[in-house]
């Protein structure tokens, strides 16, 4: 996505939150250089430093969800 591969995951991260003009703070989730936006700030500020409500969104916007797994 931003090729350097010799950047940190810190530069990244702030690159892709100004690329997107999304204000501080916010929750992400990714893997690589493949990030989404899971909470902005206004999602975040409603939460009202409450954490099980800051859990129970996260559970919402699927942040919980695991890979699929198989067995034989």
């Amino acid at each position: 996505m931003y090729g350097d591969t010799d950047e940190t995951v810190e530069v990244q991260l702030k690159r892709f939150v100004e690329t997107n003009k999304y204000r501080y703070p916010v929750v992400l989730m990714g893997e690589g250089q493949d990030y989404k936006l899971v909470m902005d700030n206004n999602e975040l500020a409603g939460c009202n430093g409450n954490a099980l409500q800051f859990v129970q969104k996260l559970g919402e916007k699927g942040a919980f969800v695991s890979a699929p797994t198989s067995s034989l």
